[in-house]
């Protein structure tokens, strides 16, 4: 099963999904996509020396090969 979902934070910090789509078609179209997993959300922590996130209360080990892009600005970026 291929899914995308959607959804905000509560104040407790829990996740609430707004909107959920099973995709699994995409996979029978692209089976490239098949075993891959693409997360999108709030880091909570971060260990730079055992090259881990922890999002969303799962822990992610980031590989050497990463491809890593961010929306966040420095403060001296326009």
């Amino acid at each position: 099963m291929f899914v995308k979902v959607e959804g905000v934070y509560g104040k407790d910090g829990i996740f609430v999904a707004r909107k959920l789509d099973d995709e699994s078609d995409q996979l029978a179209k692209k089976p490239e996509l098949r075993g891959r997993v693409r997360v999108q959300g709030r880091i909570e922590r971060t260990d730079p020396s055992k090259r881990t996130i922890i999002m969303m209360g799962t822990r992610f080990i980031v590989a050497p090969n990463a491809q890593i892009r961010s929306v966040a600005k420095s403060a001296s970026e326009p």
